[in-house]
């Protein structure tokens, strides 16, 4: 150590005093030379206070400073700087700042080294020690990143000879690398290359240099002994990647591709995005899609520049795999980034165009309406608006794609056919959803282009049709015409159902003759697929033209040809072969109604028509049976009161006065207001007579009276003022007025159905326990409103409070209450719902069988039906049962059962592992059924689950990121949030290196012609 050996010769050429203060000194040169610079410090500093002009002052106060700098005490460079300035001319002061410099060096406290450097006079250094002085001042700006200020003192080394020579080299070369001065570098790191210790880490910096000089064929030239092992040199897996990032300048991607795989070899992460990136684009040029894609991937989830343009590659390596619906967010990535305006714009268009593919028409629309709302002057406009115009008419979204072609304008006749189109679909669709007033319109308005002939006919027939479910069938008599005249020439299926629908309509009307013409056309066309009940409409329309006995034989065909109401054709049977006078023959067709079919909704019907032949035929007491099994059997039957009279007459022909006058009282109390009461008055009154009892009669005329009050002028105006607010759908005020009504007039005939539309009010207004208090309220008082309607609303009320079986119990009401097949349908509709919501499944499947066994509900009934059937065998882990029941169900329509059914099948097989088939059965969905925002989220949600399941993580994230954005609906978006974060956590896991070195490779790695 040079401060060591300086301090040895002063002491050999210093004489020792004897003295106290000469001790002190003596001993910290002890202390020091043994490295205890405290306790020499403390010497030293006893020293100079006992001394302060001794001969030894100047070396003690040296050495006490740099005692001070060993042990970092903060007033140690203060005491150099008094040494300095009071012995300016001290062999010491010569050297002074070279060694503190050389303190600060070894201690690799750089900043100090070099500002004590900086003061230093190398002029009195010895020559020899001249070179170790720059090269420590050198290499201490160096390390501070001070290039400029370190390179003339490297400079200077470079000159000499020796040990510091090659390192001066090295760094001089390394600073001209950082300046751009790659002439230079490169001679200087050959030099040093030519030197031991530098020959195997030259290599690296010398290939670094010549990548950025573009210098690319002398560095594949000097970077091949290296790579093929024939010389030898540190970091070559750093080295492959300046070859590669040579042969991919210079477009030689194959070549390329060896060299990144070497270099990627050792990697156990994976390399920084911009290389990544290149050598993704290398093996995509190699025609390698399979390693590109798998590279792609994970630079596309780089937020920037590189990701979007990795996006928009991986779309395209999509596509050429045939892999169009992992396109699909590959390209959304890349359109929906805003780094690259031209990248960009390609994506957007062919993202529109890859949905456009796959049928994703709902998908493509707000994708092109965005492209060509951004890009009005694209070159591709035109395409893109005939795209635009197709997914209009093949989406859904029926009113956006009318409202459409109204702003285009419908000048061409291939928009007015388009226009045709989409209003006819929009017309189906309101249709199906029960909106049968705006399907008529939408028909209307397919109807102003009848370009296509077919569509036409089709739109003529489907008006009728709405026409008669809203019981309009004079409008549907016209709308049926015009059907049957347009396809006169036609053998269409249309035509066949115009027939059906047309004798229908005139049924209805009670137009019989006319009806049975149609009906007759219809059953003569014998197609495999005719609704059985046309041959019973026949023989009812012969019935009704008393043409007896050609009724009896369609009844009699209609039985044989598989018609499932067999209860209905005995009962019309029965009837007729009452009007023939067969008596005998009547009552046993109509006795086997109640036998064979006891919960049939003709049985009280029929025992009561078979008890009228017997009253008919004066057998009294076999009538009075008959009515009183009428009255006991089906206390809800609507021949409850008629039963009473017919009882009550057969009593008095057997001249049982007692029971006959309890009849008619019976029907006076009970049903004061049905036009049978007047009759049952009278009937009492003779009886009464008879028994000699005329003064009961009074109070009972009384009571009828009360009933049936004369003046209801004021009354009906009350009543009409509440219900017309009603119908103005006004509820609140509606609710007010109709309760006060009822206060004013609470006996009156219109009570109840005033308190009903109350509960309706209650109801239209979505709350449900004031409905339910008003509907249940109801029950104890139905004369004059439906129990029918009465039992629904609470069966439906009690489903949506989760009661279920409560609504179980009014669902069970509302089909022994009525007899229309409306509400049969509606009732085991609930009841299958209920019990399913309920876990009775057993149950639940009894009336999804019974719904899809009634081959005269609507298509969209036996679909509901069938995708319950699935979901009950779903629950039961039946899987395969289940796939059959959907699959069955999405055959059938695209209505929003099938949605649900698509998305369990999807559910099914993602359950199962298959999730490639399953993905497949969600893209289909996802096509198909866009309109269901539900399903639609559902779809997207379990998408990513099968994303994450096959670790696309690039394409779960870019699913659920696309829910977060476009769905309406808030709890598919907290869904989509939360799956997020657990592909933000594996991502996290995989992601490449991130680029934080100073590597030489260049950034700008997405300028690359795209197509």
């Amino acid at each position: 150590m040079m401060l060591a050996g300086s301090f040895e010769l002063l002491l050999a050429q210093t004489s020792i005093s004897d003295s106290r203060e000469g001790n002190f000194y003596q001993q910290g040169v002890g202390l020091f030379n043994q490295n205890k610079f405290a306790a020499a410090r403390k010497s030293f500093e006893a020293y100079l206070k006992a001394d302060p002009n001794g001969s030894n002052v100047a070396d003690a106060l040296y050495f006490q400073a740099f005692c001070g700098l060993s042990l970092q005490h903060a007033d140690a460079e203060g005491l150099f700087e008094r040494f300095l300035t009071e012995y300016p001319n001290h062999p010491r002061a010569l050297t002074g700042y070279y060694e503190v410099g050389n303190f600060y060096y070894r201690q690799e406290n750089y900043s100090k080294a070099a500002e004590f450097y900086a003061k230093a006079k190398p002029e009195r250094l010895p020559a020899v020690e001249r070179p170790e002085f720059y090269f420590h001042w050198g290499f201490s700006l160096f390390t501070l990143k001070k290039f400029e200020e370190a390179l003339p003192h490297f400079n200077l080394v470079k000159k000499s000879d020796g040990e510091y020579k090659a390192p001066a080299h090295y760094y001089a070369g390394y600073i001209y690398f950082q300046l751009k001065q790659y002439d230079n570098a490169l001679a200087d790191l050959r030099v040093a290359g030519e030197s031991d210790g530098y020959e195997t880490i030259v290599p690296e910096l010398v290939a670094a240099t010549l990548y950025r000089k573009n210098d690319f064929k002398e560095l594949i030239s000097y970077t091949r002994p290296y790579l093929t092992g024939t010389k030898e040199a540190k970091n070559v897996d750093q080295i492959a990647l300046y070859a590669a990032e040579a042969y991919y300048e210079q477009k030689d991607y194959a070549k390329a591709l060896p060299y990144y795989e070497q270099y990627m070899k050792p990697m156990r992460k994976k390399p920084v995005a911009p290389v990544l990136f290149r050598i993704s684009y290398s093996y995509m040029q190699a025609k390698q899609p399979a390693k590109a894609i798998e590279n792609f991937k994970y630079v596309a989830l780089e937020k920037d520049e590189i990701g979007q343009a990795a996006s928009y590659y991986l779309g395209d390596l999509y596509i050429m795999e045939g892999n169009k619906s992992f396109a699909v967010s590959a390209y959304q990535q890349a359109a929906d980034t805003e780094y690259d305006e031209k990248v960009k714009e390609r994506a957007m268009f062919k993202l529109a165009q890859v949905h456009m593919d796959l049928g994703n028409y709902e998908q493509a629309i707000p994708v092109l309406e965005k492209y060509m709302r951004e890009y009005p002057q694209s070159s591709d406009k035109g395409d893109a608006q005939d795209m635009i115009a197709e997914a209009y008419v093949n989406s859904s979204n029926y009113d956006r794609a009318l409202a459409y072609f109204e702003k285009v304008g419908l000048g061409s006749q291939r928009i007015k056919k388009a226009y045709q189109k989409a209003a006819f679909l929009n017309a189906t669709q309101l249709f199906n959803s029960g909106k049968f007033y705006e399907s008529v319109q939408m028909f209307d308005n397919s109807l102003r282009y009848p370009l296509d002939p077919e569509l036409e006919i089709d739109a003529w027939f489907w008006k009728g049709e709405a026409f008669s479910t809203g019981k309009k069938y004079e409008d549907a008599i016209g709308s049926y015409t015009m059907a049957l005249q347009k396809g006169r020439r036609s053998n269409s299926l249309t035509v066949h159902k115009a027939n059906y629908g047309m004798g229908y309509a005139l049924f209805n009307l009670n137009r019989y003759p006319e009806a049975a013409t149609y009906f007759k056309a219809y059953v003569n066309n014998r197609r495999p697929d005719n609704n059985r009940d046309a041959e019973v409409r026949l023989a009812d329309c012969l019935y009704a033209q008393k043409k007896y006995d050609e009724a009896l034989t369609f009844y009699q065909q209609a039985g044989s040809n598989g018609f499932k109401e067999r209860d209905y054709l005995l009962y019309q049977r029965g009837v007729i072969l009452g009007f023939q006078n067969r008596r005998e023959d009547a009552k046993r067709e109509l006795d086997q109604v109640t036998k064979a079919f006891p919960n049939s909704r003709y049985a009280d019907d029929a025992t009561f028509q078979s008890a009228q032949l017997d009253f008919e035929a004066g057998d009294y007491a076999r009538a009075k049976a008959g009515f009183t099994s009428v009255i006991s059997k089906y206390p809800n039957s609507g021949f409850i009161p008629y039963a009473l009279v017919r009882r009550a007459s057969s009593s008095y022909n057997l001249k049982e006065y007692p029971a006959s006058a309890n009849d008619y009282k019976k029907v006076l109390e009970e049903y004061p207001q049905h036009t049978l009461a007047n009759s049952a008055l009278l009937g009492l009154q003779e009886v009464l007579a008879l028994m000699g009892k005329s003064n009961e009669v009074d109070q009972y005329i009384a009571l009828y009276k009360k009933a049936n009050p004369d003046d209801k002028a004021l009354e009906s105006v009350e009543y009409e003022r509440g219900r017309n607010l009603y119908f103005e759908q006004r509820y609140t005020e509606a609710i007010s007025a109709l309760r006060a009504y009822r206060v004013s007039y609470p006996q009156s005939i219109n009570a109840a159905e005033a308190l009903y539309y109350v509960g309706e009010s209650y109801y239209r207004l979505n709350q449900t326990a004031p409905a339910l208090e008003a509907y249940y309220q109801l029950i104890g008082d139905m004369q004059t409103v439906s129990p029918a309607k009465v039992y629904q609303r609470i069966g439906a009320l009690e489903y949506s409070n989760k009661n279920y079986p409560v609504a179980i119990k009014y669902w069970h009401k509302l089909r022994a209450s009525s007899d229309s097949k409306r509400d049969l349908y509606t009732a085991r509709e609930g009841l299958m719902e209920s019990h399913f919501a309920a876990n009775s499944l057993d149950s639940s499947q009894v009336y999804a069988e019974r719904i899809l066994g009634d081959d005269k509900v609507a298509f969209n009934a036996q679909n509901k039906a069938g995708t319950y059937m699935g979901k009950i065998a779903f629950e039961r882990n039946q899987y395969g049962a289940a796939l059959d029941e959907f699959l069955a169900v999405v055959n059938a329509a695209k209505d929003i059962n099938a949605a649900e059914s698509q998305y369990y099948i999807g559910l099914i097989q993602y359950r199962q592992k298959e999730y490639k088939r399953s993905l497949e059965t969600l893209f289909g969905l996802n096509k198909s059924y866009a309109v269901y925002d539900y399903w639609l989220g559902k779809s997207f949600l379990l998408i990513a689950d099968n994303y994450l399941a096959l670790n696309e993580l690039f394409q779960a994230k870019a699913t659920l990121e696309s829910v977060i954005t476009n769905s309406p609906l808030p709890e598919m978006k907290a869904a989509a949030r939360a799956k997020l974060q657990e592909v933000d956590k594996r991502e996290a896991e995989a992601v490449t290196q991130k680029d934080t070195d100073q590597s030489p490779i260049k950034k700008d790695s997405t300028s690359q012609k795209r197509n």
